[in-house]
């Protein structure tokens, strides 16, 4: 292995050494590594994607529930408008 693999490894294997969760491809699934050797090439690796969370503002419209989705509880606020009756934090699992 040269220096141009360590390089290319080289956020994967600091994300790891902080705590962060690592996976390796496997054909089309990527698969959790509890103690990765980092042998196999850099694209084969990735720090495994954490859940995303969403801020749902919920309105009452004619009878109806309508939402309207936010990156930020703080844009679900700054964008609130009048009639808002609730404001929701969902979990959405990783993107693959």
């Amino acid at each position: 292995m040269n220096r141009e693999h360590w390089k290319e490894l080289l956020p994967v294997i600091t994300a790891f050494a902080n705590g962060e969760d690592v996976q390796i491809k496997d054909g089309d699934d990527w698969l959790a590594v509890v103690s990765p050797s980092f042998r196999e090439p850099a694209p084969l690796y990735r720090i495994a994607p954490k859940p995303r969370k969403v801020w749902i503002n919920e309105y009452l419209e004619d009878g109806n529930s309508v939402f309207k989705s936010h990156a930020t509880r703080q844009d679900a606020d700054d964008f609130a408008t009048e009639g808002r009756i609730a404001c929701h934090e969902i979990e959405l699992p990783p993107l693959p």
